[in-house]
């Protein structure tokens, strides 16, 4: 119908692996170095895909990470395959900022519980993405290299783990949730 009133046919869907092989052939062909990444857009059984399978493996994988959501097992599959991680939410959206352990360890360090959450981030070999909008905490935040977290006090932050995931969408299907009960 579409052609007998003068309308051009709609061209043929391409299929998603079609679609991969050409943004993998545009990349192998530029020049320089495209930052490979991989999404975390959703959950993942599987941490990351099979790698045989690929023409190039990732350089980063940006991921949420924080003392209250460590996600070791991303981390390690990571590190086995020389990806860089890239933690954003390292200040776990200021939820934890007052938890006792973490204001504890700031005393301790004459930092700040931000400054000790980013340095956390950094003592484990992560890129740190911490976001603010006033200048004053943006160089605050930037002011990690004073201090070193003893080795104790990292494994007492890393057992702070609950999967603590932030942001709008897990808000929505906590409440989502807590109505189904």
């Amino acid at each position: 119908m579409r052609q007998q009133e003068g309308i051009p046919a709609k061209p043929p869907m391409r299929r998603y692996s079609d679609r991969r092989n050409g943004i993998l052939e545009a990349a192998n062909n530029a020049r320089g170095k495209p930052n490979r990444g991989v999404s975390t857009r959703s959950t993942l059984k599987t941490p990351l895909p099979n790698f045989s399978l690929r023409r190039k493996t990732p350089t980063s994988r940006n991921v949420q990470v924080h003392p209250f959501n460590t996600r070791t097992a991303i981390r390690d599959i990571c590190a086995e395959h020389g990806i860089t991680i890239e933690a954003y939410a390292p200040l776990a959206r200021a939820l934890r900022m007052k938890h006792p352990t973490i204001v504890k360890l700031s005393a301790k360090y004459k930092c700040t519980p931000a400054q000790l959450m980013i340095r956390w981030s950094l003592q484990h070999g992560m890129v740190t993405l911490p976001k603010s909008v006033k200048r004053s905490r943006i160089v605050e935040n930037g002011e990690v290299g004073g201090f070193e977290i003893e080795e104790g006090d990292v494994v007492i932050m890393d057992g702070l783990d609950e999967y603590l995931v932030t942001g709008m969408l897990c808000l929505c299907l906590v409440v989502i949730m807590r109505c189904e009960e």
